[in-house]
């Protein structure tokens, strides 16, 4: 529902009457109801397009604002057509155009670098030694997942019974084993039919990530 609260505040506003001369002219009650006839016609308008686009309502330049004006600028561009002279309400849409653009201006970074910068809170200085710890030289990871996938699959191959006909290397997850960085991932069934016949899988493998002539283990 709210964008019908949307579609009603910019239809009400940017369907004001800026016919003034009718005012004097027709009286007060012809008056509003050509603002009542504009806003019914522009709530028609905006109910869709809000609904359909769902349009940003953060300003200056665009959103809640941009809507109102471009509803003002028709209001204006059409009883200026039919009325064939430039309705009063001109100078009401000039003034709202000069204070968005005001506030559009005053909010650019350049007048507001201080409150940016303010934004950031009290920066605490620290030394980055602090938060690194250097690494040990000996568990650094060498092996990437997809090189430890093909390790894992050729060594099921090489296991008595067939068993890389059954089954092959599941996703591969880097833990830590024993202060050790290693692939490990659950032996999985080679489709439907090899989960028929065995039910059970072998178990799972295990590949090294810091040492490449390290035997993969393949565990029951």
């Amino acid at each position: 529902m709210s964008y019908l609260w949307v579609a009603f505040i910019v239809s009400v506003i940017g369907g004001f009457n800026p016919n003034f001369n009718q005012l004097k002219e027709d009286g007060p009650g012809k008056w509003l109801l050509g603002w009542i006839v504009r806003s019914v016609a522009a709530m028609i308008l905006w109910v869709g397009i809000v609904y359909a686009v769902c349009p940003g309502l953060f300003g200056p330049f665009w959103g809640l604002s941009f809507m109102i004006l471009l509803t003002m600028c028709i209001n204006l561009l059409i009883t200026g057509i039919t009325s064939e002279e430039l309705p009063g309400g001109t100078y009401l849409f000039v003034a709202l155009l000069i204070l968005v653009l005001v506030r559009g201006i005053l909010s650019m970074g350049m007048f507001q670098s201080v409150n940016l910068r303010d934004m950031i809170g009290k920066v605490e200085e620290k030394s980055w030694q602090d938060d690194f710890q250097p690494i040990d030289a000996k568990h650094i990871r060498i092996i990437d997942q997809e090189h430890a996938t093909w390790l894992g699959n050729q060594d099921i191959g090489k296991i008595q019974g067939n068993i890389g006909s059954r089954f092959h290397v599941g996703t591969l997850h880097i833990q830590r084993v024993k202060d050790e960085l290693w692939w490990v991932a659950p032996l999985e069934f080679n489709g439907f039919a090899s989960w028929q016949s065995y039910r059970e899988t072998y178990g799972f493998v295990m590949v090294n990530a810091e040492d490449r002539n390290r035997p993969v283990r393949i565990e029951q």
